[in-house]
């Protein structure tokens, strides 16, 4: 069991990139 900071980038906009950082624990 273990957690990991991570961020996904979300292209919903074209000029603009949003990053969805946030823990992921298993």
């Amino acid at each position: 069991m273990g957690c990991s900071y991570n961020c996904i980038p979300n292209y919903g906009v074209k000029t603009k990139i949003i990053l969805n950082c946030g823990p992921t624990c298993h």
